[in-house]
């Protein structure tokens, strides 16, 4: 049976984790510190949604355990400033997901283990299934229950009225190739518009990189929110670089 997969979260690469909490605070959201990731430099804060999805901020750290100054110490990222880096899908079974992209000629690599430990000391444990590109997203599969890595309840009503990610726009080097990567990856063809994917309630929508280098990864993410909300874009500055819009 082939895999089905929702869209699980998008990551944003942070200076300093404790000042970007308080400026998404300071945008309307509920943002919980998330924890340590045992082995890889990094730790983590979550704005969890009603939908079940969530925004992670992550920042590196040096070796006493404290913030890090520079973004270079985090590893599987190579790049450079703030902002928007990656997006990862949950699958329903990982293994087929694997399986069923390397039957379509996309190699994905893992299952690979991955894990955080939370502030009470409760540690988490997932998979993921890493794909080659920045224009692809990552899959995450979670071996411990899921409702311990994400919050619910009480921690998904944020003030702005944020509910979920809508919509994620990716930038891609070559769109024609992008979009056949994600079919690959996805076992189904694009939508109508011929560059899109629907996983679950979010839309993935593709477009071309004019940049000389090719740049690819996710550059900006569309939040659902509550009617009476204000719709809008974001403040870049207090979003750390991050093109995130609330669409009511």
């Amino acid at each position: 049976m082939a895999a089905t997969f929702l869209l699980d979260h998008v990551v944003l690469l942070v200076r300093n984790l404790f000042q970007a909490s308080w400026d998404f605070g300071a945008l309307g959201f509920n943002v919980l510190y998330g924890g340590e990731h045992p082995g890889q430099g990094t730790h983590n804060a979550l704005i969890p949604f009603r939908d079940g999805s969530y925004i992670e901020l992550i920042a590196a750290l040096d070796s006493a355990g404290k913030p890090a100054s520079a973004l270079e110490r985090v590893q599987r990222w190579p790049r450079r400033g703030e902002g928007l880096i990656d997006f990862a899908l949950a699958p329903d079974d990982l293994r087929a997901a694997i399986a069923g992209a390397s039957s379509r000629s996309l190699e994905v690599a893992g299952p690979v283990p991955g894990g955080r430990v939370r502030p009470d000391g409760v540690p988490l444990s997932w998979e993921l299934g890493l794909t080659d590109g920045f224009d692809l997203p990552f899959l995450c599969a979670d071996i411990t229950p899921r409702s311990l890595r994400v919050p619910g309840g009480l921690a998904t009503e944020h003030s702005n009225g944020a509910l979920g990610i809508l919509a994620v726009r990716v930038r891609v080097p070559d769109l024609d190739a992008a979009t056949r990567r994600y079919s690959a990856l996805l076992g189904f063809a694009p939508g109508p518009a011929g560059n899109d994917f629907t996983v679950g309630s979010a839309h993935i929508a593709l477009e071309p990189s004019y940049a000389p280098n090719g740049d690819s990864g996710p550059i900006s993410v569309a939040l659902s929110a509550q009617p009476g909300s204000s719709a809008g874009p974001l403040s870049f500055e207090l979003a750390h670089g991050a093109a995130i819009e609330l669409d009511v």
